[in-house]
């Protein structure tokens, strides 16, 4: 197998473990209508009507992200699209709330 197929097999694994713990249901692209935006394994993938990118995939998975704390985020994220807001990263926003931007004058 190459390295490309062996990365997207992870990178797969990875996906599997998210939507388990996150989602509480197994990947289905057959059915569930689970998909990779422009069949691009790695990139964001849309799920339940959620679109993740494989950084938040990472960062939950390895900071052990609370499952609220990630739906907050993406909530918190899709209010403040706008472009100008500031915004809070999915990993600060993890250890942090959204305590960054309060004011602390």
């Amino acid at each position: 197998m190459s390295k490309l197929k062996n990365w997207e097999k992870a990178t797969q694994e990875l996906v599997d473990e998210f939507t388990h713990k996150y989602l509480d249901r197994p990947w289905d692209s057959d059915f569930g209508g689970d998909y990779w935006i422009a069949d691009e394994v790695g990139t964001v993938f849309c799920i339940n009507e959620y679109y993740f990118g494989m950084e938040i995939v990472l960062y939950a998975l390895r900071y052990n992200a609370p499952k609220d704390k990630l739906f907050d985020w993406y909530d918190y994220k899709m209010e403040l699209e706008d472009g100008e807001t500031p915004t809070v990263n999915f990993k600060n926003f993890i250890k942090y709330g959204l305590e960054l931007l309060e004011d602390k004058s």
